[in-house]
């Protein structure tokens, strides 16, 4: 197995799922993927779906400080959203996301951006975060999730912190540009 090529392709990912074959790697349509030999599985290695939330209030911006050490943006901050599920709508998962991380009763209001993340320690891990402008309907306590999530704040727009995960910053700036 080639195994520089394996940085791209989910590290743990080495068996067929469905024979428990060795996967090797083969070029299908200009990429290479990982492939079955025997009933020719294609591991294609697609991203997952997220979404955030951006509640504006006048000039400042909330955003959530990441607090699962085992996550590649620990410590870090961002606006809060998460993982859909499977079966999921994107504007459920949003509101269920807001509720488990930071108790927010929330409605959203327009799609800002979608755009592609790569993970920074994990290349193969890859997502589409739908962002949505958001508003707060209801907030039960400020009550945080602490596996996920140790701190939460508001930040005015000209003294964002340094360290913004998935280029958040941007987005944020990119919205405030184009409100102001």
């Amino acid at each position: 197995m080639n195994l520089k090529l394996r940085k791209y392709f989910e590290i743990n990912y080495f068996f067929c799922p469905q024979c428990r074959e060795l996967l090797e790697f083969k070029m299908i349509e200009g990429r290479m993927r990982l492939v079955c030999p025997n009933d020719n599985f294609i591991f294609w290695n697609k991203p997952n779906c997220v979404v955030s939330g951006l509640w504006r209030v006048r000039d400042k911006v909330f955003l959530i400080l990441r607090g699962n050490k085992n996550s590649s943006y620990y410590d870090y901050w961002a606006l809060p959203g998460g993982i859909l599920e499977v079966d999921e709508e994107p504007e459920a998962g949003l509101k269920r996301e807001c509720f488990e991380e930071c108790s927010m009763i929330i409605k959203p209001k327009r799609i800002i951006t979608a755009h592609l993340i790569i993970d920074r320690k994990r290349f193969s891990y890859s997502s589409i975060d739908i962002v949505y402008e958001i508003q707060v309907k209801k907030i039960n306590g400020w009550k945080l999730n602490k596996h996920e999530i140790k701190d939460a704040s508001f930040f005015s727009i000209n003294h964002l912190p340094k360290k913004i995960a998935f280029n958040h910053d941007k987005i944020i700036t990119n919205f405030f540009q184009k409100r102001i």
